[in-house]
């Protein structure tokens, strides 16, 4: 049986998405497909990065938006623990999830949904 989760490197969400270059933007950190749920995790750690913050959120938008009508976006923030999530909690855009490695079974989700989803308008 097929495994329906795929991890994908920068290089390979250039391709994935017929994107040739990022310019000055940074890939993400993380790119998950999960194909049950066609859903599309994208995923900045916060000690390698930023959090997703409006900016971020629109330039991730951009660079993925190959992916509109085939996959849902689904943008989370990793953190290590609250103590770092204070630091950054002003900064992180609506429409994104924010997940702490210290509490793995928990998520936060900034805006919306109860459950953890894609914020992509339907087409």
């Amino acid at each position: 049986m097929e495994d329906n989760i795929y991890k994908y490197t920068p290089t390979d969400l250039l391709a994935k998405f017929n994107r040739s270059e990022l310019g000055n933007r940074q890939a993400p950190d993380v790119v998950a497909v999960d194909n049950r749920r066609n859903l599309l995790f994208i995923f900045e750690c916060t000690h390698s990065a930023n959090p997703i913050s409006a900016i971020r959120h629109l330039e991730l938008l951009d660079m993925t938006k190959g992916c509109e009508g085939k996959l849902r976006r689904v943008f989370v923030t990793v953190f290590k623990d609250r103590k770092a999530l204070k630091k950054f909690l002003a900064d992180i855009s609506w429409e994104t999830e924010v997940w702490m490695m210290d509490e793995r079974e928990h998520i936060i989700h900034f805006d919306g949904e109860n459950e953890i989803t894609s914020y992509d308008k339907p087409h």
